[in-house]
């Protein structure tokens, strides 16, 4: 059964598939907001601007002389490499890093010392 907005509990909804918890963090109860959802547009970023330099190099664009225009498309192709791989990374970091204070947002106050 779905909660409102104004719901008393750890964990009220704030939107279709998305929860607020205690502390005000959104989630789907996995911690991740859309699990796929940021990978796919990223994919999808990176296929578009691949085919864009593919094209330029192709089919100049009207006033652009063919040498400029293979020159930019190239390194648009292939500076945009390392761009792609960090981009990728970021987006793929909840998956390949541990996360950190999930289990102290469960687990009791531990006390610090000097």
């Amino acid at each position: 059964m779905d909660r409102d907005r104004t719901a008393p509990g750890p964990a009220h909804r704030t939107g279709p598939g998305l929860t607020m918890d205690q502390h005000g963090h959104h989630g789907t109860g996995t911690g991740l907001l859309v699990p796929g959802t940021w990978m796919t547009a990223t994919l999808l970023g990176i296929a578009a601007h691949n085919i864009l330099a593919k094209t330029i190099y192709a089919v100049p664009p009207d006033g652009v002389p063919l040498e400029q225009a293979r020159a930019g498309a190239e390194l648009m192709y292939y500076a945009g490499a390392p761009v792609e791989i960090a981009l990728l990374f970021l987006v793929c970091r909840p998956w390949l890093l541990p996360r950190r204070g999930r289990e102290s947002a469960h687990s009791p106050a531990r006390p610090q010392t000097p």
